[in-house]
């Protein structure tokens, strides 16, 4: 047993990793030539993008000698933003990187290559633009940051479509290159060698960023260091939050790192301050004292299965081997024709490597978030008891400051944990909960909770040799959430050999699901029998699936469509048969303010790419989510009425608050008495699409903001519904803690507890959303709050009393 450390111990830890986190992590970027995805970067496109910017269209539009100059006529018809954007990013990557001397010829060079490769592949997107950008998200996916990797993607491509662009010389590429150093020399990125006076051999002249952008960085990276500490559990209690500014952690540095109990703008913290909400100190305090503990049997199991496979978050190192190279390729002279077959077996050979290195590289990413999670675990394995320290968003939604291992993190990061204290099962009721609790986890979470109860008999044995062998008996590993679910089946061979079942002490949390829950928050706010209906605020005999609901419209919709242009498309979805899958997302992010367009690419990345409809060829991916959207839009909007009214009306609503507000901040209180805010300014964003590297987002924030009426129209209903559901965990968690439940596990739309707790959740959790909507109504509060006059949404017939008596609301 290692040493144990005191919370001060701990703290001063967290301080000191995350410095050496901060430092190491830039460095290596910077030898990696990859300064630019550095956090100091955004700070220097702001300053140098724009202007660079405007010099280019200067000398684009000019009359005279400017624009005769060939490397000004080589870029005209080029997104200037996106020129410009690329050059000062590869001009940072260059001096900043360690591994060699940044020359005025090598910049050149570079900068050159850069913006002739985004003309190159601004040609490809005109000539194939479905390809373009399904290849473009594929890479993403694959997280690509190589640069030649992503052209030779797109060169391939090009070839195989026989496309034709327009080439630059080397000599064209290094004029265009120069130019682009002259101006950021003149604008003052940059200082360039002055040239060694006399005679003698002409040598290289070195480039360095400007001591003034020097100094920028290095105040940002102190910065860095200094408030991004690496969070984790506390050793002790966390300090009571007993006032804004006072509490959680025990050390003046760590308070410093985390200093307010609600994280929001900082124009909306004094009247956050101000503000009294007992509920909401009280919420939080409590779960500060649930006690945890690091789930040792699921750590070393874990730890061991590493070694030999992957399962979900479970990763290994161990690289497979690489697809065999074809053995005629060793005696081909390069540049000669191949056959027909070789050139088919060559192409194979090319996908099969891809394919091969983007699992590489996705595994290796999967490694170090598993790695973190158990190097997290493995250090607290011994401590007795583990807290959290808890805060609250500008909306009201509570999460715990930690990273590595969390009760609301993911299915490795939950089961790695476990609740430092037992509780015995102590009746039936806690029996059937501890059960099914196992079947949620394996995924047996729609049937009726009978069922669910059961569901363990006809599986005994593959239970019980996955907790005795793991690594070789692989029942678990087929679970929706294999290692919480591994972690039950631990407990589930105690509880079989355990004489008395009601004297079995369990320490794993049974967590109460929501049924799709912000819009169970529209529907009853608004009495919406439809929507309540389709999210299980009825007492349903079956749990009902909104998913597959509107995916069943979607198809009714299409079937009787006479539209001629997406015909063939129509035909081939619905032979291929519209699910619940395809709609999932885009139901599911309804009450968020999805928009129709994010829901276009929902459909490609969570269905098309994973293929889930081999009907569809990659190159009409696009076309083929569209046709789909194109009748799942509206089918959501017949599934879930009055919650589109209601996130109409608080869209309209948020843009006048918007218009009205001279902070920037639009406040409203919860039904919990928390006091939501959000901030949002006027500020001049540009969006800079450049092909070579995808999305990138430069703001220019003005000197004195105003407050943008677009942005707080947009995320007026999403926040809003947060902070419902917020104040629904924070009424819970009292209520629990008023009838002796110290141990909590919650999460906005996820709240758990011991299995001899279970039930008492599960009938709380229902009544205080009744009571919540009953005694109040949100809409009501915040027309009031504001003085608006707008009628609002009209109220359906759901009688809310029917919560209470729902199996399916949370279950």
């Amino acid at each position: 047993m290692t040493k144990l450390l005191t919370q001060a111990q701990v703290e001063e830890r967290m301080v000191g990793m995350g410095i050496h986190r901060a430092r190491t992590g830039m460095a290596n970027a910077e030898a990696r030539g990859e300064a630019a995805q550095n956090p100091y970067a955004a700070t220097i496109y702001r300053e140098f993008v724009e202007p660079l910017k405007d010099v280019i269209e200067r000398d684009l539009s000019a009359k005279g000698a400017a624009s005769r100059q060939a490397h000004v006529k080589l870029m005209k018809g080029m997104d200037t933003w996106a020129v410009a954007y690329l050059a000062v990013r590869t001009l940072l990557n260059i001096t900043l990187n360690t591994t060699g001397h940044a020359t005025v010829r090598r910049a050149g060079y570079a900068l050159g290559r850069a913006i002739h490769t985004e003309l190159y592949l601004t040609q490809f997107e005109m000539l194939q633009p479905d390809l373009f950008h399904v290849l473009s998200d594929e890479l993403g996916r694959r997280r690509s940051q190589s640069v030649r990797h992503r052209i030779t993607v797109f060169q391939h491509e090009a070839k195989k479509f026989g496309m034709e662009f327009v080439e630059w010389s080397i000599g064209a590429r290094e004029q265009v290159g120069m130019y682009m150093l002259d101006n950021l020399i003149a604008l003052g990125m940059v200082d360039m060698e002055a040239p060694p006076a006399g005679p003698g051999k002409r040598q290289e002249l070195g480039v360095s960023l400007t001591q003034q952008v020097l100094d920028v960085i290095q105040h940002i990276k102190g910065y860095i260091e200094m408030t991004q500490p690496v969070f984790g559990p506390c050793v002790e209690k966390p300090k009571d939050w007993v006032a804004f500014n006072d509490g959680g952690f025990h050390t003046n540095r760590m308070r410093r790192a985390h200093p307010f109990l609600v994280k929001a703008s900082s124009t909306a913290r004094e009247r956050l301050q101000a503000h009294e909400m007992p509920k909401v100190y009280a919420a939080i305090n409590h779960l500060q004292k649930t006690a945890w503990r690091v789930n040792t049997a699921v750590l070393d199991a874990v730890t061991v299965v590493s070694q030999y496979r992957n399962v979900g978050e479970i990763a290994t190192l161990k690289e497979s081997a690489k697809p065999a190279r074809p053995e005629w390729l060793a005696f081909h002279e390069k540049g000669a024709d191949m056959t027909p077959a070789q050139n088919a077996e060559f192409t194979a050979w090319k996908h099969a490597m891809a394919a091969w290195y983007t699992k590489q590289k996705l595994e290796t990413s999967l490694y170090m978030r598993f790695f973190s999670a158990i190097k997290s675990a493995e250090f607290y394995r011994d401590y007795p008891e583990l807290y959290f320290v808890w805060f609250a968003d500008s909306r009201g939604r509570l999460y715990p400051m930690t990273q590595g291992v969390s009760p609301q993190g993911s299915d490795l990061q939950k089961g790695l944990l476990t609740f430092a204290h037992g509780k015995k099962l102590a009746n039936p009721s806690g029996v059937y909960w501890f059960l099914v609790n196992g079947a949620n986890k394996f995924g047996f979470d729609s049937a009726p909770l009978d069922d669910r109860a059961n569901w363990y008999k006809d599986k005994i044995d593959m239970i019980l040799a996955a907790a005795e062998n793991p690594v070789d008996n692989l029942f678990w590993t087929e679970a929706d959430n294999p290692v919480q679910f591994l972690a039950w089946c631990f407990e589930f061979a105690e509880f079989h050999f355990c004489a008395n079942k009601y004297e079995f002490e369990s320490r794993l949390p049974v967590a109460l699901d929501g049924s799709c829950n912000g819009l169970q928050h529209y529907s009853a706010m608004l009495r919406d029998e439809v929507g309540g209906r389709a999210t299980n605020l009825t007492n349903n005999a079956v749990r009902a699936d909104i998913y597959k609901a509107v995916a069943d419209v979607a198809a009714e919709l299409m079937r009787n469509s006479d539209n001629k242009e997406d015909e063939q498309m129509r035909g081939l979805w619905l032979a291929h048969g519209l699910n619940r899958k395809l709609a999932k997302r885009s139901v599911m992010t309804t009450p968020y303010g999805v928009t129709k367009r994010s829901a276009v690419k929902y459909v490609i990345e969570d269905y098309l790419v994973g293929g889930n409809a081999p009907c569809f060829s990659r190159d009409v991916y696009y076309a083929a989510a569209n046709v789909a959207m194109n009748y799942i839009w509206p089918a959501i909007g017949e599934v879930v009425i009055k919650a589109r009214e209601a996130m109409d009306w608080l869209r309209k609503q948020g843009r006048m608050l918007g218009k009205r507000s001279e902070s920037g901040v639009v406040f409203w209180t919860s039904l919990s008495g928390f006091l939501a805010s959000q901030t949002y300014y006027e500020q001049e964003e540009h969006f800079i699409r450049t092909k070579l590297y995808g999305h990138a987002r430069i703001k220019v924030v003005t000197e004195s903001p105003e407050s943008s009426d677009d942005r707080h129209a947009t995320a007026m209903a999403p926040n809003f519904v947060h902070s419902c559901d917020a104040a629904h965990l924070h009424i819970t968690t009292v209520a629990m803690a008023e009838k002796g439940v110290v141990e909590l596990a919650m999460i906005h739309d996820d709240f758990g507890c011991h299995a001899a707790d279970a039930q008492l959740l599960f009938d709380t959790i229902r009544q205080e959303f009744v009571t919540m909507y009953s005694n109040g109504d949100p809409l009501v509060s915040f027309a009031s709050e504001h003085s608006i006059s707008d009628a609002l949404p009209s109220k359906g017939s759901l009688d809310l009393n029917e919560v209470l008596l729902s199996e399916h609301f949370f279950s």
